[in-house]
């Protein structure tokens, strides 16, 4: 139920910040991704910078992580 409330923040976000590309997976079809990336619960967004992890976010507030990714651009 979470992830479904997820998709309207995931397409506001996505336009706002049209330089970042944004990606959702299917954890039950994508089990060997979310035991490498140690999801643990959901929804979870990670921020990837030249493939590396530099931040991490779980639930769906949208401010909360419009400041982890404002924070990160900066």
């Amino acid at each position: 139920m979470s992830c479904l409330m997820m998709e309207p923040i995931m397409e506001e976000l996505a336009e706002k910040f049209n330089e970042i590309k944004f990606a959702k997976i299917n954890i039950e079809e994508h089990e060997e991704l979310v035991e490498k990336l140690k999801i643990k619960s959901i929804p979870t967004l990670i921020l990837f910078r030249q493939g590396k992890e530099i931040e991490r976010v779980t639930g769906t507030n949208f401010e909360i992580i419009e400041q982890k990714i404002l924070g990160v651009l900066s």
